[in-house]
């Protein structure tokens, strides 16, 4: 899991998301690791525009290897991670996609997430500001059947 990316900082990553308490989820293809994705119950990792209450889960840094791409890996791991979360009994689950990760939104789409708006966050003197829109931004068409940013199950 750490190969493909700078081994160093993944490590880092990892240790730190294990030491807030997250979960991470693994898929495989054949016996090989195809991808993954975090969990955190309650909060987020980084500073965040959408407040979380304490049996709300964030879905976070998923992440398909290339030769598994177009599969459906990821409407899988996220329905699976939907589906074993709600059989603990856990709250609300929210995700947020970019605006340029069409593979992210599209995959999105095969799954409970519904959009429930566009947000833009901005970091200014160690806060956070976000601005939120029930539309596609500026000058874009209406997507609010669209997942992206701020979807919720």
């Amino acid at each position: 899991m750490t190969s493909f990316w700078n081994p160093k900082l993944a490590l880092r990553n990892i240790q730190e998301r294990f030491g807030r308490g997250a979960s991470l989820w693994l898929i495989k293809s054949e016996d090989r690791l195809a991808g993954f994705g975090w969990t955190l119950q309650g909060r987020t990792i980084a500073p965040h525009y959408f407040p979380l209450g304490p049996d709300d889960v964030h879905f976070f840094d998923f992440h398909v290897f290339p030769q598994y791409r177009g599969r459906g890996m990821n409407p899988f791991l996220v329905n699976h991670m939907l589906r074993s979360l709600a059989a603990d009994g856990g709250g609300r689950a929210f995700i947020e996609a970019a605006e340029w990760n069409q593979p992210q939104l599209a995959s999105l789409k095969k799954t409970p997430f519904r959009h429930l708006g566009w947000a833009r966050k901005f970091r200014i003197i160690h806060r956070t500001i976000v601005c939120w829109a029930d539309n596609g931004p500026v000058g874009e068409p209406d997507r609010a059947s669209r997942p992206g940013r701020g979807s919720e199950r």
